[in-house]
């Protein structure tokens, strides 16, 4: 079995970065409203533990998009 080679990423300080993911198998698990209450409250919590501003965000219910900017482009990785 093969690593599977990841593409090369650049991780840049005072930059603003458009994120999105989507549900395994693209599953409708953000169903209800509660449901994209909690993920954006946890996902506001790693950005605030990382110092990221969070500007926007959509959440679906089988991906989300955020818009944030990262002051340190080494804790970006991290994140």
């Amino acid at each position: 079995m093969t690593k599977r080679q990841q593409p090369f990423h650049l991780y840049l300080g005072d930059h603003v970065y458009f994120l999105t993911a989507h549900t395994y198998l693209n599953k409708l698990f953000l169903n209800t409203p509660s449901k994209k209450v909690k993920l954006l409250k946890k996902i506001k919590v790693f950005l605030k533990q990382f110092g990221f501003n969070l500007y926007a965000w959509v959440i679906l219910d089988n991906h989300y998009h955020i818009l944030f900017k990262v002051y340190k482009g080494t804790t970006f990785q991290k994140f």
